[in-house]
């Protein structure tokens, strides 16, 4: 028998209550499972773009390495809040984020020197997964405004 659960539980789990029998409970009693779900159909990054859009200007922090990395571009891309550095903000995404209007895909501009908190972001993740839940419309919304 599948129930809801009165606790929350992860989207990627499910929770099975099945009839159960131990010796030491003189009543009706259930064994709670919790049963892994199949992973969500997640889009191919260039589909996706989520994890590159934030309301905060502090969003992608950008370290020593970053900035090296980042070499010419550093300066139009990195600003300083004090002595910390983070990836430009540009109406509500990374300014290193080019939307594409006409095959509609989100395309980083300095993908092979990007910064580390961004290499380390795999497709799937639990972060990326909270990414995708929190803010799936914005990419949506800034796809559309490509458009006009």
């Amino acid at each position: 028998m599948r129930s809801k659960s009165p606790w929350p539980l992860s989207p990627a789990v499910t929770v099975y209550a099945a009839p159960a029998r131990f010796p030491e409970v003189d009543q009706p009693a259930y064994a709670i499972y919790l049963i892994p779900s199949p992973a969500p159909e997640l889009p191919a990054c260039l589909a996706c773009g989520t994890c590159c859009f934030s309301r905060l200007d502090t969003f992608v922090r950008v370290s020593g390495d970053d900035y090296a990395r980042l070499a010419e571009r550093a300066d139009s891309l990195v600003r300083f809040d004090g002595n910390r550095a983070y990836m430009r903000m540009s109406d509500g995404h990374c300014s290193a984020l080019v939307i594409d209007p006409h095959s509609e895909q989100f395309v980083c501009g300095v993908y092979a020197t990007r910064p580390q908190l961004c290499r380390e972001l795999a497709r799937g993740s639990g972060a990326c997964l909270a990414e995708r839940d929190a803010k799936a419309d914005r990419p949506l919304q800034a796809r559309n405004r490509a458009k006009v």
